[in-house]
């Protein structure tokens, strides 16, 4: 499995690989031309690798990020699941995530019958920008999409920022191998 990414294979391709020939006493990969050719009795699975210049996205991955908050997992996707109902469609599932009060991280969302606002518990530390801590939306599918995957590696996460139009980071507790990024958007259509 390792093999595979470190050839330059994505990730859901190798796992997808790894399902399908799991158990099997052999399997053959063939790599050439920018493709990857794996068989295994009656499986066969191809897969295009990566290839060319891409950007450092560990780079993005700001483990000194200004703004640290440390949540659990489980709230965190109640939250965000919550928000994402309120949400309308016509804000894109627009979440946003305030870090205004000590100890807490607000997920809210609106349309324009209903609030959703939840609270939950988090250990945070530091600033964004010039030390004034805002409130960032998010697209709630993506930042859900994050955490479940990052729920395969811990019960907790760290969410680091530094300004208000960076990427979050969403890292695993204790992880320093797995990272997911989500990117911030405008406020259009939110108060």
């Amino acid at each position: 499995y390792q093999e595979q990414l470190d050839a330059g294979m994505t990730e859901a391709a190798a796992k997808l690989i790894a399902k399908n020939i799991k158990g099997r006493e052999s399997a053959t990969f063939r790599f050439g031309n920018g493709a990857c050719i794996v068989e295994s009795g009656d499986v066969a699975i191809d897969a295009i690798l990566l290839s060319g210049e891409f950007m450092d996205y560990k780079k993005l991955a700001f483990r000194d990020g200004r703004m640290q908050a440390r949540v659990n997992i489980a709230d965190m996707l109640e939250a965000v699941k919550l928000a994402r109902i309120s949400a309308s469609t016509g804000t894109k599932e627009l979440i946003a995530l305030d870090f205004a009060k000590d100890s807490v991280m607000r997920v809210k969302a609106n349309n324009e019958q209903t609030e959703a606002v939840t609270d939950v518990y988090c250990d945070a530390n530091g600033g964004m920008d010039d030390g004034t801590v805002y409130e960032i939306a998010f697209n709630g599918k993506y930042v859900e999409e994050a955490l479940k995957a990052a729920s395969d590696y811990s019960g907790e996460v760290t969410l680091l920022m530094n300004t208000h139009t960076s990427p979050l980071a969403i890292l695993p507790v204790d992880r320093s191998d797995f990272y997911q990024l989500a990117l911030p958007v405008r406020r259009v259509g939110m108060e």
